[in-house]
């Protein structure tokens, strides 16, 4: 296979066994491939989204999920705890290196996600690890009157199919232990401090480690959400001429702001035809929130998802949370 036929993945992979080459080039690849930072964080159990009975219906009718962009969402750091926890970590590297280009490195990186601040949205839609929890049933599910829907794991992750798409495991707190990217960082600065000055391009290795980075930001939260046992689908999209794209984007009113949030869907292959409906959304588990009439609700949504296609293998379930208003 040539360069010229290879996915911009293949390239990097290639690179990873190469005992010679562009060090740029084998420096990103390890960065980016050599520590399995995706697989690191392929969920293994159903991850649960908390709704109300309008997004249950929604959800499962429409067969998509509504993400909304990342500064509407309840944490008020969401990106700048990260970023802080992150500028900590390059001090510390520029400190631990003095001399070499890991400081040059480090300041591309840091320009490039300034610029992906300004002129990129995240949107995200979040899951859970439980799918029974008080905090959430209280937080996100009308006060225990709501659902808990169960997903596939694996189904899901084919969210991060693509590169302006990701799934990932939120971390809590600023433990550099925490994300396996603050590794591969470290890892990263280590080689680039060896190499010889004159063959490392900051220009270019600063803004393809920041681009892993920039989706870190959106991974980490403080500790106060701990509880939550997050994970996220996210997809990015340009903000900033002449790549914006708006089209899609919808809005609706939040308690105290207006929310931007566009619709995901699993993909589909690309020779499916667009009149065929969409694909049936991977659920296996539906859990009905404490404050519900669980026989009654229980029948209910059993109908709703026959009468919508879905298999009569999902599982639907009462609350074991013994809490009532």
């Amino acid at each position: 296979m040539s360069t010229a036929d290879m996915s911009w993945e293949d390239f990097f992979r290639s690179w990873l066994d190469s005992p010679a080459g562009d060090p740029n080039t084998k420096i990103a690849s390890e960065f980016m491939f050599g520590h399995e930072l995706s697989r690191a964080q392929r969920p293994t159990a159903p991850l649960y989204h908390y709704t109300t009975f309008q997004g249950l219906q929604g959800i499962l009718k429409n067969r998509s999920f509504w993400a909304t962009e990342v500064a509407y969402l309840n944490d008020g750091t969401e990106r700048t705890y990260a970023r802080q926890a992150l500028e900590s970590l390059f001090a510390s590297h520029e400190n631990q290196h003095p001399g070499t280009a890991v400081s040059a490195v480090l300041d591309e990186a840091r320009r490039y996600l300034d610029f992906t601040e300004s002129n990129w949205a995240q949107f995200v839609t979040c899951f859970c690890e439980e799918g029974d929890l008080l905090n959430m049933w209280m937080g996100y599910a009308g006060r225990g009157g709501g659902f808990s829907l169960g997903f596939d794991p694996m189904e899901l992750y084919g969210f991060s199919c693509g590169p302006r798409n990701h799934f990932v495991k939120v971390v809590y707190g600023t433990d550099p232990q925490s994300h396996p990217a603050f590794e591969a960082l470290r890892q990263a600065c280590a080689r680039i401090a060896v190499s010889p000055s004159g063959e490392i391009r900051p220009a270019e290795l600063g803004p393809t480690i920041a681009c892993l980075l920039d989706i870190l930001f959106i991974g980490v939260k403080h500790d106060a959400f701990v509880a939550e046992k997050e994970w996220r689908a996210i997809e990015r999209r340009a903000i900033a001429e002449p790549y914006s794209s708006f089209k899609d984007v919808k809005f609706r009113g939040g308690d105290f702001n207006v929310k931007p949030y566009i619709e995901l869907e699993l993909p589909t292959d690309d020779d499916t035809p667009a009149t065929e409906p969409k694909a049936l959304l991977p659920v296996v588990d539906v859990v009905v929130g404490p404050t519900l009439r669980p026989i009654e609700t229980i029948r209910a949504v059993r109908w709703l998802l026959r009468s919508l296609g879905y298999p009569e293998s999902v599982s639907v379930r009462s609350s074991s949370v013994p809490y009532r208003l």
